[in-house]
Formats: C-alpha cells, sequence, structure tokens
C-alpha cells in the first residue's frame, strides 16, 4: 500500500502544480492582452478577469499541494484534505475522474489508514 499512497501523494503534488502554473499564466496573459487592446474598459475587464481566474485556479491548487506533501509525510490530515479534493475531482471527466477514483481507493482503503501517524 506503501507505493499506492507515495503515488498518490505525487500525482496531488503534480496535479497542484500545474493548476498553479496554469493560474499564473491566466493571470498574466489576461492581463498582457488587456494591455495591447489598447481600450481601457477591455484591458480592465481581461485583466480583472485574468487575475480573479488566476486567483481561483491557485486557491484550487493550493489544497492539492498541502494534501500531496502531509502524505507524503505519513500524516492522518492529509488523508482527509485529499478525501475531500479527489471527491471534487471527480467531476473533471474522463481523467480527473479516473485519476479522482483511484485516490479515494487508496485514501479509503485499511492500509492506508493503518500507515497514517499523528
Amino acid at each position: 500500500m506503501r507505493t499506492h499512497i507515495t503515488i498518490v501523494a505525487l500525482m496531488n503534488i503534480v496535479f497542484g502544480a500545474l493548476l498553479t502554473f496554469a493560474g499564473v499564466v491566466l493571470a498574466l496573459g489576461l492581463g498582457l492582452l488587456g494591455i495591447t487592446t489598447g481600450d481601457l474598459v477591455g484591458s480592465l475587464v481581461l485583466g480583472t478577469a485574468g487575475v480573479v481566474g488566476g486567483i481561483v485556479l491557485v486557491a484550487i491548487s493550493l489544497p492539492q499541494i498541502i494534501g500531496g506533501v502531509g502524505l507524503l509525510a505519513r500524516k492522518q490530515w492529509a488523508r482527509y484534505v485529499l478525501i475531500v479534493t479527489s471527491a471534487i475531482g471527480l467531476f473533471k471527466f474522463p481523467i480527473g475522474t479516473a485519476l479522482s477514483v483511484y485516490a479515494l481507493w487508496v485514501l479509503f482503503h485499511d492500509g492506508t489508514k493503518m500507515e497514517m501517524s499523528d
């Protein structure tokens, strides 16, 4: 079960980091695109949408990263964090659904519960 726990932890860290990167690219990309429009209203709308969207993506990704790091350290609280993020990930069809089903199987497994400390 240790291998499965490590895979789930690394999977959450990697996908959380990718989502964080996407949030930063969204914020910077729409902000720069807004500047190039030359229109004050357009630049405000695009810049605001980019920053808000970027903040939302980073806020969604942080629990995944923190939970993944905690799971690598075998902390019980990380299991609960990743159960919630994996339950939300079920709605990210098709890849997110498959990965979340795997993560939930690992996180609810009796062997995982015994591995955790805290």
